[in-house]
């Protein structure tokens, strides 16, 4: 009796863990199904539950690799525009100094045209300044002998041999035409530079001070014009001068 009901109560015992066991096992089997969801949900890319350190520095060596990528860029925008900006000033320089060769090569173009001229135009210009003033000086000597109206106008002359009114006459009608056909045209204008300024300080400087109150402007410009003459000489088309080449 004793054994039976020992064995009953084993029995039910038995029974009694067995659930027990089972439900054990089945929460076993539960925490071991949630721990690989959550190691599968963990190790998703996508997933917002993988923001770890990991995840992190992920995002800042990315953000890195766009910061630097950004300042590439802007350094090769930097670098073309300074290219740019050389040469644009290398083009201003060039221009600049090809404008200022063309004005040099212009000026000294325009400086050697100016000295040919000159050179070429000057015994021309001497030779007709020669023969204007020396015609023009010797219709006045021409007046003392009574032509071209005379010294009064009205075809008066100079006594013959009275000094110095008709010395003078001789020495500018001759002197006249000695430098007109250039031959010793440098002594002829030094003889009637002297002989004018000789008229003038003894026959008009008493009557006044100034040539324009004197009268004495004339004669105050021939002295003055032939000691040019002699100093620079007859120029072209002069007798003297061809027979020197001769």
């Amino acid at each position: 009796m004793t054994s039976t009901t020992a064995q009953t109560t084993t029995g039910q015992t038995t029974q009694a863990d067995e659930p027990r066991t089972t439900t054990s096992r089945t929460q076993t089997t539960t925490g071991h199904a949630d721990h690989a969801r959550t190691t599968a949900a963990r190790t998703q890319p996508g997933n917002a539950t993988a923001t770890g350190p990991h995840v992190s520095t992920t995002s800042r060596h990315a953000h890195g690799e766009t910061a630097t990528g950004h300042d590439n860029r802007t350094t090769n925008q930097r670098t073309r525009d300074d290219r740019t900006t050389n040469q644009h000033a290398h083009g201003e320089t060039a221009t600049s100094e090809h404008i200022r060769d063309n004005r040099t090569t212009t000026s000294t173009v325009r400086g050697k045209l100016t000295a040919a001229v000159r050179e070429q135009g000057r015994p021309g210009v001497l030779a007709a300044f020669r023969v204007v003033v020396s015609f023009l000086f010797l219709c006045h000597g021409l007046q003392g002998f009574g032509l071209l109206g005379g010294i009064d106008g009205a075809g008066m002359a100079v006594p013959f041999g009275q000094w110095p009114g008709w010395w003078a006459g001789v020495i500018e009608v001759v002197g006249a035409l000695f430098v007109l056909a250039g031959f010793a045209a440098r002594p002829a204008a030094v003889l009637l530079s002297g002989t004018m300024a000789y008229a003038y300080f003894t026959v008009h400087a008493p009557a006044g001070l100034l040539p324009l109150h004197n009268m004495g402007e004339p004669a105050a410009l021939y002295s003055w014009i032939f000691l040019l003459i002699a100093v620079v000489g007859p120029g072209s088309f002069a007798l003297g001068r061809k027979r020197r080449a001769q």
